[in-house]
């Protein structure tokens, strides 16, 4: 038995070192403490020491699922990422700068990262623009190749940051520096801010909230808070630490959905009762698998929650910049595309990049059919 010896060591060894990297790197954030965990140790949604649902959601899989999974993996191989770089725009700055403020303005960045100006102001959701969703450097989901490739010196100025929960696909530390020079307003979900204040973001500029809470911007617009069915977490077995959420942007003549990440939940037919109508619902769309049902919607799914908040028009984030499932890269808005136009929904298309007006802008070419 001694042949075995060398390989236990390795793999013993190993598993020590992913837990020393998981409990003490930086990238993996902080520890909420202090006044932070007292007012989350407040919250109804706050049980046994880990944020819970709304409705009853498992992460568990069937056994051998990882299995199939890693065969699945195999199978699918290059369909999963891009062939060639994805053609998407440079960020119009002129646009943000000079355009009148009776609409709201958007711009995708890809995945679920993207800008919104409304009533002068300029939003940032979910930054990231590192090279990895991960807290690895050297492993883990890449971006994609983007023929223009966004960095923070490409954005217009920003008036405030919204982040939806702690993902790596939706926080990234290698975004804090810029957080830190340039933010003085961060808006999140309770105890996120832990982890920007150990990424050295001052704890000022940070504003936490939980389901049901809102905050007046200023006069004209706010945020409400709202759920998801979901979960949080940044390490291999720490979850539900911090809450996670989606936001409702509401300005004087607009109102935007903000969806993140989310499973299908009667919790869409009710924010659609309580705000009766949206000018836009920007909805997850990707990363789906029959092995995680519960916190990631199908295309389907991701059709009928915009019809069960009552949205004009559809926005389709959470593609295009990470391979995070095991479908092909483009699966999620080609079936959406079919999906939209049986039921009539106004599933809006901008290329990446693209500058819009929500509400006077409904984009419709399929720019991506043209990518393998």
């Amino acid at each position: 038995m001694s042949y075995l010896f060398l390989p236990i060591v390795a793999l013993l060894l190993l598993i020590f070192y992913m837990f020393l990297f998981s409990t003490f790197h930086h990238a993996m954030g902080g520890k909420p403490k202090g006044e932070r965990l007292q007012k989350m140790q407040a919250s109804p949604n706050y049980v046994n020491s880990i944020f819970e649902n709304n409705t009853p959601t498992s992460l568990k899989m069937p056994p051998f699922s990882f299995v199939k999974i890693m065969w699945k993996w195999l199978m699918t191989g290059r369909s999963r990422i891009p062939q060639q770089p994805i053609s998407n725009l440079p960020i119009d700055l002129n646009k943000f700068k000079n355009s009148s403020n009776e609409k709201a303005l958007l711009c995708w960045l890809g995945h679920s990262t993207y800008l919104i100006k409304m009533h002068g102001k300029v939003f940032l959701i979910d930054p990231v623009f590192g090279e990895r969703a991960s807290m690895f450097s050297f492993f883990g989901p890449k971006r994609f190749d983007y023929q223009n490739p966004y960095l923070t010196d490409h954005l217009p100025e920003i008036d405030a940051v919204i982040f939806t929960h702690d993902h790596y696909d939706h926080l990234d530390h290698t975004t804090a520096p810029f957080l830190r020079e340039k933010i003085k307003r961060i808006i999140a979900p309770l105890g996120v801010g832990a982890h920007l204040e150990r990424w050295g973001v001052d704890a000022k500029y940070i504003e936490e909230f939980d389901w049901g809470e809102s905050v007046q911007f200023d006069d004209n617009i706010k945020f409400t808070c709202e759920p998801t069915r979901h979960f949080a977490g940044r390490g291999f077995v720490k979850r539900f630490t911090s809450l996670w959420c989606s936001w409702v942007m509401e300005g004087q003549n607009q109102r935007i959905f903000i969806g993140s990440d989310s499973g299908y939940y009667d919790g869409f037919k009710k924010i659609g009762e309580k705000y009766q109508s949206f000018d836009l619902a920007i909805l997850e769309c990707g990363a789906y698998s029959e092995y995680w049902p519960a916190v990631h919607m199908f295309p389907q799914e991701t059709a009928q929650a915009s019809e069960d908040i009552n949205a004009k028009a559809l926005l389709a984030v959470h593609w295009a910049k990470y391979d995070l499932s095991v479908h092909h890269w483009k699966e999620p808005i080609e079936h959406l595309c079919e999906i939209a136009e049986s039921k009539n929904i106004n599933l809006l298309l901008p290329q990446i990049g693209a500058v819009i007006t929500i509400g006077k802008d409904f984009p419709k070419e399929k720019w991506f059919e043209k990518l393998t």
